[in-house]
């Protein structure tokens, strides 16, 4: 009987280690799903950390200068334009009270209707250069009519010599009224542009016309370097 029972005990216990190592072995193939929620987690952020981020431009002092200029800018051309558009119609003398310039000459006819015409239809002269940026410059080109030769011939000093003198002299009686000589310029146009539906030989082909311009840098004025080692205005054997 001691046998038998000894028998019963070991099977017993046999058995109920079985149990326990089956037991433990399914706690460790069970996923702790604790454990899964922070692994995906983490992928997330990984994943997240490889997105490029949205980056907002800065806008710099310089940034804000170049929109400033560009609005300027337009501004200007956007002037410039109606300005030039209401010069088309423009021109001294008017041909209405005085004709234009008498033959073969240059003078103005009478300074005061001059100033009477730069305060009225002359006033978009003054208005472009108040407001127009200094690379803007006004151009007074000369007419005559068709009248002659436009070149010196014999003793005849030719159409494009009477275009000339007659810009100057509007562009000086501008000036002796406060307009900047700087910023005018001076055209001789000869008799190469009538008014259109006036005969040619028409004295109020003898008149100047204007316009704006946009000027280019003066190279003339720039200086040159120095490169061969001399010292400026020093004399040289060549010179002496």
């Amino acid at each position: 009987m001691n046998r038998q029972f000894i028998k019963t005990a070991l099977v017993i216990g046999i058995v109920s280690l079985s149990l326990v190592y089956c037991g433990s072995n399914d706690k460790k193939d069970t996923p702790d799903p604790s454990k899964e929620t922070k692994t995906a987690d983490e992928s997330k952020k990984v994943a997240g950390a490889e997105e490029p981020k949205e980056v907002k431009p800065v806008e710099t002092k310089d940034a804000k200068d170049s929109l400033a200029n560009r609005a300027l800018t337009g501004a200007a051309d956007e002037l410039f334009t109606q300005l030039n558009e209401s010069l088309k119609s423009a021109r001294y003398p008017d041909g209405e009270s005085i004709q234009g310039f008498a033959y073969k000459k240059w003078e103005i006819p009478n300074k005061k209707d001059f100033v009477k015409w730069v305060k009225g239809a002359g006033a978009v002269l003054k208005k472009g250069l108040d407001e127009l940026p200094a690379i803007y410059t006004l151009e007074i080109a000369g007419h005559t009519d068709t009248i002659g030769p436009e070149t010196p011939v014999g003793d005849k000093k030719g159409n494009m010599f009477y275009s000339e003198q007659r810009a100057k002299e509007v562009k000086q009686a501008l000036v002796k009224l406060g307009f900047p000589e700087k910023r005018i310029v001076t055209k001789a146009m000869g008799s190469s542009n009538p008014i259109p539906g006036i005969d040619g030989e028409s004295g109020q082909n003898r008149r100047v016309t204007f316009q704006f311009l946009i000027s280019e840098p003066d190279v003339k004025n720039s200086e040159t370097p120095n490169t061969d080692n001399t010292v400026p205005g020093a004399e040289t054997d060549e010179s002496k």
